[in-house]
């Protein structure tokens, strides 16, 4: 058995037979009635045969196996499969079973040559560094656009402004200044989720895909950039629980003013949980400092894998 981590030259013949439906996605694929309508056509049974070529890589042997390969190379070309079967129906429908052929013999070598290419890139770690970019493109997606401010401390001093009035038996019984203050919650909250929500959105992902980098990236930019991220965790990590907390104090207080069930216990409870978090503002400011540090090594090692 192959040691972890261990590449082993998987040298087999790839084989998806259409008709045989034994891929998962097959299923949702190739339709039952037209294939069918092939089984009951000789002629289309003639040209409808499993798709087969050589394939040849080496791979990590923990990770690949040959069901898993054909599987995953078949992804590379469903899209063709799902074209394929449509155009099986009109041939049918037209009585036009010779046109199948052509339409066969295209999708045999669009899949060879894409499952080709997939291995490829598998094999010399171009598939993970992907990956990783991709990844990452997404986590930090947006982040210069943001105000730091507006992750936690506009959101929650808006929040206690918006309590005020409630934090008194008379203020909670005001119709107008409740309608007021429901409507400033709620504006508070819709910042935060706009800001801190899409912030705290970013840190999460950019943990997961520095913790997958730093152990699946081939390229070593990338490996070292995950170690990196991966040094600060403590501190995205604090920040990250702190942001959720104030999500859910934020909401609780939005949504409960709009059910009209904040009253001036619920109003200084929410409150002083709002000031307690005002150290949250200096974490947000450090973390943030951060992600626009890795952010910007980011860019520098996704323009150098670009070229």
């Amino acid at each position: 058995m192959p040691a972890a981590g261990e590449k082993k030259k998987f040298k087999f013949e790839f084989e998806v037979d259409l008709l045989g439906n034994k891929i998962k996605e097959l299923k949702f694929d190739f339709h039952k009635e037209v294939k069918a309508m092939i089984e009951n056509d000789r002629q289309l049974k003639n040209i409808v045969k499993p798709i087969k070529f050589k394939v040849e890589a080496e791979l990590d042997a923990d990770e690949w196996d040959e069901e898993k390969i054909v599987e995953d190379g078949y992804c590379t070309f469903r899209g063709q499969v799902k074209q394929f079967c449509e155009r099986v129906r009109k041939a049918v429908e037209d009585k036009k079973p010779g046109d199948v052929k052509k339409e066969y013999d295209s999708l045999v070598k669009i899949a060879e040559k894409g499952v080709t290419k997939w291995i490829k890139d598998e094999a010399s770690g171009k598939a993970d560094n992907d990956k990783s970019l991709k990844a990452g493109t997404k986590a930090l997606e947006g982040m210069e656009e943001i105000d730091p401010e507006a992750i936690s401390k506009k959101p929650r001093l808006a929040a206690i402004e918006a309590l005020e009035p409630f934090l008194s038996s008379g203020g909670a019984k005001d119709e107008k200044a409740k309608e007021k203050a429901g409507k400033a919650l709620k504006a508070a909250y819709d910042e935060f989720k706009k800001n801190g929500g899409g912030v705290n959105d970013a840190v999460k992902a950019l943990l997961d895909m520095a913790k997958k980098t730093g152990s699946t990236s081939k390229d070593a930019s990338l490996m070292a950039f995950g170690v990196k991220v991966g040094k600060d965790k403590g501190v995205f990590k604090s920040m990250s629980r702190e942001l959720d907390v104030l999500a859910k104090t934020l909401k609780e207080a939005s949504e409960a003013a709009s059910d009209g069930k904040l009253d001036e216990k619920a109003a200084e409870t929410y409150t002083d949980i709002l000031k307690e978090m005002k150290s949250l503002d200096g974490s947000v400011s450090k973390g943030f400092e951060l992600v626009e540090k890795h952010g910007k090594e980011f860019d520098k090692i996704k323009d150098k894998l670009s070229k």
